[in-house]
């Protein structure tokens, strides 16, 4: 593949997922290599730059002990990391430039007035305000406009980079370097590119934590950069402007049909979500269907839509907009009756929706029997040799449990505070910081043991088992309205409300024709989901082969 074919399939290339921040990295990565202008003979070589800068940085070292090293090794084969025209020539940041950090402000020097402080916020967003200084400021902390900066700590992926500084007068912070640079070896524009699309190599050096990391001053020096005839920068930089202002146009074209499907997903979901019974569910559906093309192409945020579009089906499973009533189903109080408790008639403010005829309110603890779990003591080790499933909170993440890593034996059984659960309970974890945004839930498919953060419910008929776990899962937001905070954070929800958590009992028949209808929704939701990540796998793989191809032969 060749630059113009890079230009005729611009716009496919910008289809792919991640595609547009992609180009703009493509872009950059071509002007570095001479890829994106031709060279011109008439412009001669960058030797005499070099020379140029290289006379610069030794005399701006003379009795300076700010400049810098001046005094660089001469840079190998292991050090250029692709090839360059031969008029071009390899430098180290350090020799085209000298860096000077910026000041140690503390949170205490700031002021409303005074002179802005240039944050790694403000250079990465126009829009971020200020901190400012009411005082003296050395010179050597100074940023007028112009003036090339770069950032050299903070987040890998965001706070590293390049930059001219576009606006009036204001002094710098540290992890920010000003850049004095030298001679007339490199025009500013294309300097930036050259840096910054060299960042994975910057950061690659840094050091620090995870999340916050930074390059030394000696190791930015070092970095090799591509220098090539001054005008041949210019071009390359004029080249650069056009493009990425096509990048910025594809994006606003990216984003405008992003509004679209989400206005059109808005009212189609909207028609699932008010739908008043199940024919009206089964026409919304169909029109949901109809447009699946539109609405769901890949990307992060058709998964997001596709896992809207599950708890869209579980809410209105749980409210009987599912599957038609039947008249012929046994009401949902007789079957209460079997197990010896009767249909409840909760005040009208608790009431989250109207129920279908033959169903009725009850509230969990009418179910079945709660009993919690235990930790046997880690200190004996014979406790955790046994045969008998132990299940904690981070097990809780498929719907049927049949086995789990660790495992407890009799004895432990007996001389800890953990209890046998019988199969076919219900599971929930009730503490733990997952409960702000997840009431995990689950059915356990053998006996087994439970940890104290968790609740098991042994149900009265474990033959509705099935249904309320539906029903959990369509009751989030309402179950997570109930979680509460203890005085050091932690999230739990309390027996009581647990115990008190209403919900609506269809007849056993039409339970379980709802298991089955979402099921089959669900494994509809499931070929959408797979053939969303299939096509975006494909897009990215076309995308980066185009990239690799246009790296290796682009002229």
């Amino acid at each position: 593949m060749t630059a113009n074919d890079f230009f005729e399939h611009f716009t496919t290339l910008a289809d792919a997922p991640g595609s547009i921040a992609n180009l703009r990295d493509l872009i950059l990565q071509l002007a570095i290599q001479g890829k994106l202008a031709a060279q011109n003979g008439r412009d001669g070589t960058a030797g005499r730059l070099y020379e140029q800068m290289k006379s610069a940085k030794r005399d701006s070292g003379n009795g300076r002990s700010n400049a810098g090293s001046t005094n660089f090794e001469p840079i190998d084969d292991a050090e250029t990391p692709f090839p360059i025209p031969v008029s071009w020539k390899w430098c180290r940041i350090g020799e085209a430039m000298n860096l000077h950090n910026g000041r140690a402000f503390k949170p205490s020097d700031w002021s409303s007035s005074g002179i802005p402080i240039i944050r790694i916020q403000n250079l990465n967003n126009p829009d971020a305000p200020f901190n400012h200084f009411d005082g003296e400021v050395g010179e050597k902390n100074m940023v007028k406009k112009d003036d090339f900066l770069i950032s050299w700590s903070g987040t890998p992926g965001t706070s590293f980079g390049a930059f001219i500084w576009a606006r009036e007068k204001a002094v710098l912070n540290q992890h920010i370097f000003r850049a004095d640079l030298l001679g007339d070896g490199f025009e500013k524009s294309f300097l930036r590119c050259a840096i910054n699309a060299r960042l994975e190599e910057m950061i690659a050096k840094a050091h620090g934590g995870v999340g916050l990391q930074h390059i030394t001053k000696g190791k930015l020096e070092n970095l090799t950069i591509p220098l090539p005839p001054l005008a041949e920068q210019k071009r390359i930089v004029a080249k650069v402007d056009r493009l990425m202002a096509l990048c910025d146009a594809l994006e606003r074209q990216q984003q405008a049909r992003h509004a679209v499907r989400s206005r059109l997903h808005a009212t189609l979901l909207g028609n699932l979500q008010t739908a008043a019974n199940a024919a009206d569910f089964a026409r919304a559906w169909q029109r949901l269907r109809d447009h699946f093309a539109e609405l769901f192409t890949p990307g992060e945020a058709a998964l997001d839509a596709v896992a809207q579009l599950r708890q869209t089906i579980l809410h209105l499973a749980v409210q009987g907009k599912l599957v038609p009533q039947d008249g012929e189903d046994e009401a949902a109080e007789a079957f209460l009756r079997s197990i010896g408790t009767a249909a409840e008639t909760p005040s009208e403010v608790e009431i989250p929706f109207s129920l279908p005829a033959r169903w009725s309110w009850v509230r969990l603890g009418q179910l079945g029997r709660f009993c919690g779990g235990g930790t046997p003591s880690k200190n004996n080790p014979s406790f955790w040799q046994g045969a008998i499933p132990w299940v904690s909170p981070k097990d809780m993440k498929t719907p049927y449990i049949h086995d789990v890593p660790d495992h407890i034996s009799a004895q432990a059984l007996e001389q800890s505070s953990a209890q046998m659960i019988p199969a076919e309970s219900l599971l929930m974890v009730v503490r733990g910081m997952i409960l702000i945004h997840t009431f995990p839930m689950a059915m356990a498919k053998c006996d087994l043991t439970i940890n104290q953060d968790m609740k098991a419910l042994k149900l009265h008929s474990p033959q509705i088992g099935d249904y309320l776990l539906r029903v959990f899962a369509g009751s989030q937001p309402r179950m997570l309205s109930k979680i509460r905070r203890s005085s050091h954070g932690t999230c739990r929800l309390d027996s009581a409300d647990l115990a008190g958590f209403l919900i609506g009992l269809p007849p056993l028949a039409e339970q379980q024709r709802i298991v089955a209808k979402v099921q089959q929704l669900m494994a509809q939701c499931d070929a959408l989901e797979a053939s969303l990540k299939a096509a975006a796998t494909v897009s990215e793989r076309w995308s980066a082969a185009a990239v690799r191809r246009l790296l290796d032969g682009a002229t």
